[in-house]
């Protein structure tokens, strides 16, 4: 090593360049909903009828804040079969098969909201909606980025579909079991399986049930849900797929899970495990109320690896998901110290992992 101080030499070190800022647009809702139709007649007007569906987005400048004025165009195809309103000041309304392309802007928290609302009775045909949010906005260097959020919505018309039961039970392996008896079925491709933690927002969870075509065999079935949130009750219903894609909804069915099974009282990100690992580990977080949550993998040098969660708005409860060494690409990363990222709204927390091979 050479000393510099004794030839009269000054070292200059320039500092490191500041990180890029990106813009961001993300879901500040839930993405996908599965709703009743309002009654007829109430549809077209915002009054916390059952078919109303609130999408929402969060923008945030490049300064890393939520920001108010940006524009947001939200691109709108009704692909169903009864019209659907967009609620407002001015009600807008898409006729099945249209579709139309509004504008609204961000407000002081840096969200923007469209609420939209289809009616029908007991004939209405299956109507679903989908839903772009997007804008653009420049980067700290001056880069323009589009940014978009997608969204979508279905109505049906609650029927029994021909159940004769339909329960759901916590099974001795803490797992919910789920099981229906059909007495007779036409055209039946299948059972799909909704879930919902506070009765409003469902998503579908598994893979098809097959039916049985078309029998008036009295038929069973079941289902079992051994990926469900951490909350005291969840709630479920059947949709039933025919031959022609039509489909048809059950009621709704409630399960009392096990008094243990209890929300958590704070936001927090736990180590990994196994930690160090190869070639794959589990991250854990949990989430003491809704929120919109970013899970991301960067090397040490603050370079983006793996995106794990993007936006998905998630409801309370514990989580957990998998890393195995690989990038958004496809390609396996080299050995090393990884940070893992977890953003849930404000709540932000780091760790550190080690890959060995």
């Amino acid at each position: 090593m050479i000393d510099t101080s004794t030839l009269g030499l000054s070292v200059t070190v320039n500092p490191p360049a500041p990180p890029v800022t990106e813009p961001s647009l993300t879901a500040n809702s839930a993405t996908d909903l599965s709703l009743d139709f309002s009654a007829v007649g109430t549809g077209n007007k915002a009054d916390g009828s059952d078919g109303e569906a609130s999408f929402s987005v969060l923008f945030t400048g490049n300064t890393g804040a939520a920001a108010a004025g940006q524009t947001i165009t939200w691109n709108i195809t009704n692909n169903g079969a009864q019209a659907v309103y967009l609620l407002g000041a001015t009600v807008v309304q898409i006729n099945a098969g249209a579709s139309r392309s509004v504008t609204s802007v961000t407000g002081a928290d840096g969200s923007a909201t469209a609420i939209f609302d289809s009616e029908g009775d007991k004939s209405a045909g299956s109507t679903s909606l989908s839903v772009t949010a997007s804008t653009s906005a420049a980067n700290s260097e001056g880069t323009n980025r589009a940014l978009s959020v997608a969204f979508s919505a279905t109505w049906d018309v609650p029927v029994p579909a021909e159940l004769a039961s339909f329960a759901g039970q916590v099974s001795s392996d803490k797992d919910v079991l789920l099981q229906w008896s059909v007495v007779s079925q036409s055209n039946n491709l299948g059972w799909e399986v909704y879930r919902s933690t506070d009765k409003v927002r469902f998503e579908k969870i598994g893979e098809m049930v097959l039916g049985a075509g078309t029998t008036d065999e009295l038929m069973d079935y079941s289902f079992t849900d051994s990926g469900y949130p951490a909350v005291g009750t969840l709630y479920y219903y059947l949709k039933q797929v025919d031959l022609s894609g039509n489909t048809a909804r059950s009621n709704m069915i409630e399960v009392v899970l096990a008094p243990a099974q209890v929300l958590p009282t704070a936001n927090e990100l736990h180590q990994n495990f196994p930690n160090p690992f190869n070639p794959e580990t589990t991250i854990s977080f949990d989430l003491k109320s809704a929120v919109v949550v970013e899970l991301s993998i960067y090397d040490m040098a603050g370079q983006h690896i793996r995106t794990l969660v993007s936006g998905q708005a998630l409801s309370a409860g514990s989580y957990s998901y998998h890393w195995d060494g690989l990038d958004d690409s496809g390609a396996k990363v080299g050995s090393g110290v990884y940070l893992y990222h977890l953003k849930s709204g404000e709540f932000t927390s780091v760790k550190k992992m080690a890959l060995l091979k």
